[in-house]
């Protein structure tokens, strides 16, 4: 009986041994758990930071800054993003033309609303060459660089005259109105707009350029005045 006591005994004791050892691997067990979800957790968190960082960095790059840079052969000053002209600018060109643009950017084309300026011949009331200035010859509406939208062109006479208001596309003017030389009969508005007894004459791309007074042609008056470039070639045929 005594030797089977102490047999009950000792395997109690061995039961109450691997118990502990037991209680010791789950404690264990249990501690690199809650150190692996720490390590989880931080390094979730140090992710986090991390694409948080990233992201304010881009932002950050994406974000237009001040600069100045050679662009489409001139010097560009204003607002720069990805080492392109956006948002807000100004370009001179450095070709001995002479030409400016001032206004909207988005990487790197003229787009939105801008103004342009050209080295422009200043003429006196019977044609003759007075100078050269620097005057505005468009304003209004781009799209990746070239005129299109809703715009006025203009030239130079004791300030800018209006001789176009209306829609441009690819560069051109398109359809809208047709301004004759409002100098010629009475000045103009402070806007450049002619004074009367000027009317406006309609015209759309596809038709030619019509006469204003008998013997004269508007087409041989703009030609004149520099600013054929900015109609189709078969409207000043």
């Amino acid at each position: 009986r005594r030797q089977y006591d102490r047999r009950i005994e000792e395997l109690e004791a061995q039961r109450d041994e691997y118990k502990r050892e037991r209680d010791d691997r789950t404690r264990e067990r249990d501690a690199c758990r809650r150190e692996r979800d720490e390590w989880k957790e931080a390094a979730s968190h140090w992710k986090r930071r991390n694409d948080e960082a990233e992201a304010k960095l881009k932002a950050f790059d994406q974000e237009p800054s001040l600069a100045s840079l050679h662009w489409e052969g001139g010097m560009y000053h204003g607002n720069v993003r990805n080492k392109m002209p956006h948002d807000e600018g100004t370009l001179r060109t450095l070709d001995g033309q002479n030409s400016l643009y001032e206004g909207q950017w988005a990487d790197g084309k003229r787009h939105g609303k801008g103004k342009e300026y050209a080295t422009c011949q200043v003429l006196d009331q019977q044609g003759g060459q007075m100078g050269t200035k620097m005057c505005l010859v468009y304003e209004g509406d781009w799209q990746v660089g070239k005129r299109e939208g809703q715009g006025q062109a203009y030239y130079q006479y004791d300030g800018p005259v209006l001789w176009f208001d209306g829609e441009w596309r690819e560069g051109l003017a398109n359809s809208g109105m047709l301004f004759p030389d409002g100098t010629y009969y009475g000045g103009k508005h402070a806007d450049g707009t002619p004074k009367g007894p000027i009317t406006p004459i309609r015209w759309r791309e596809g038709e030619g350029v019509p006469k204003i007074v008998p013997g004269v042609h508007l087409h041989q008056w703009l030609q004149c005045r520099g600013v054929s470039a900015y109609l189709p070639a078969a409207a000043l045929g």
